[in-house]
């Protein structure tokens, strides 16, 4: 099951803020009520 966000924020390049500092190309971060939903591909979470 799938939750609308209210923020779609999409980007060329998304930099996490995991150990990694993974770096996400043609990225999206998804945002509901303050809370981060999803981040990663755009496709997947403009999908998602």
């Amino acid at each position: 099951m799938t939750r609308p966000c209210d923020i779609l924020i999409q980007a060329a390049c998304i930099v996490t803020q995991d150990a990694m500092r993974t770096v996400i190309e043609d990225g999206a971060l998804a945002v509901a009520d303050g809370t981060v939903l999803a981040v990663g591909p755009r496709e997947a979470v403009a999908a998602a």
